[in-house]
């Protein structure tokens, strides 16, 4: 039905775009059971705390394995994401959630799959690349927003007098999409 296979590791916006190019999207994430793939517009919504995502990501894929691999959690699902990749799959790691900047490779999984590694990053970027990649936000991403393709997923909207009560929404991670802090003015 879809081609290719995108996972995403507790990163939602990614998500609305791969629903946009027709790609099958899963997601690992702590949401509640049944909000995941409804909320999100998944074809498949994982509900883990870890790295126990293997075995689903397989069997969705019949055995295949995730096209790409976008990593936003760091070290702690580095080495499930790989037994998650299809063969000639693309692995991005994108953050580190989890504080764990360091991993170790299992090179013989890197050659049998010829897998494609790679870090995304703005940190090392210059005015003039930062300046480019939001010329391509306005031109690719920008519309569909405009159109109503993608929109933003709150979970619950906060009256600024409840900012401590928002905090604690974020830090329990018990949220599935956007937290918003309403200001009166």
């Amino acid at each position: 039905r879809y081609f290719p296979v995108a996972f995403l590791v507790k990163t939602p916006i990614p998500t609305l775009l791969l629903f946009l190019l027709g790609i099958l999207a899963m997601a690992v994430g702590r949401a509640r059971p049944g909000d995941l793939p409804l909320a999100l517009g998944l074809d498949v919504g994982i509900r883990t705390r870890g790295a126990d995502f293997v075995d689903a990501v397989l069997e969705a894929t019949g055995g295949k394995g995730a096209d790409l691999i976008v990593n936003n959690v760091g070290g702690t699902v580095f080495d499930a994401c790989m037994r998650a990749a299809a063969f000639q799959g693309r692995f991005a790691t994108v953050g580190y959630l989890d504080g764990v900047m360091r991993s170790e490779i299992d090179i013989e999984a890197l050659h049998t799959k010829r897998l494609h590694l790679f870090g995304v990053s703005n940190k090392l970027r210059d005015a003039a690349q930062r300046a480019e990649t939001v010329r391509g936000f306005v031109a690719d991403v920008l519309p569909a927003i405009a159109d109503g393709r993608i929109r933003p997923g709150v979970d619950r909207v906060f009256p600024f007098a409840e900012l401590p009560a928002a905090v604690a929404c974020m830090e329990s991670s018990a949220h599935l999409g956007k937290i918003v802090v309403r200001v009166s003015g």
